[in-house]
């Protein structure tokens, strides 16, 4: 009888959990800073996030372009998403990291951001229309701080960043 009982506590605990699982509000973003401005980046437009690797520069490119990386093998072509957004480029620092593309969009590359703000969910954020003012920049939304304060968020959109012509051409 023992073992029947476990089983039963087992299987009546599992379902709990399965049950709390699927109440819990699941991460839909990686929040990331670059600038003066935080980012929404959807999880699968992420492909990794690294500690900045070392990064060799390349001749003739624009100043966002920071150069290229070798990542397990693989070159990467790095840019810096401050700079690219016309701010002053993200500090290299230990909180500093390279968030890779997801590999469904076919680009080896990534940006560098200032720092990763961990994961984020709808909860808590307003949408707000506004227009945006680049087609990589999805939709607005604001959370209010435990404080009052009002802290911006935008989405930035990885396809639609990769078809911009602008960020396409890193060469002079």
């Amino acid at each position: 009888m023992p073992r029947h009982t476990n089983l039963r506590r087992f299987q009546e605990a599992l379902a709990e959990r399965l049950r709390s699982a699927a109440r819990t509000e699941r991460a839909v973003w990686l929040g990331m800073e670059a600038g003066a401005h935080r980012y929404l980046l959807r999880l699968e437009d992420a492909g990794e996030v690294l500690p900045l690797p070392d990064i060799t520069p390349v001749p003739l490119t624009r100043p966002w372009f920071v150069g290229l990386a070798n990542v397990r093998g693989k070159l990467v072509s790095v840019a810096d998403l401050a700079a690219f957004l016309g701010e002053s480029p993200a500090p290299r620092s230990p909180q500093s990291r390279l968030v890779l593309f997801a590999e469904r969009f076919g680009a080896q590359g990534g940006v560098v951001v200032s720092r990763m703000l961990g994961l984020k969910t709808a909860r808590g954020l307003e949408r707000r229309e506004v227009r945006a003012p680049h087609a990589w920049i999805g939709a607005l939304f604001v959370n209010r701080e435990d404080n009052g304060l009002e802290r911006e968020w935008r989405e930035l959109d990885v396809g639609a960043l990769l078809k911009n012509e602008g960020f396409l051409q890193a060469g002079l």
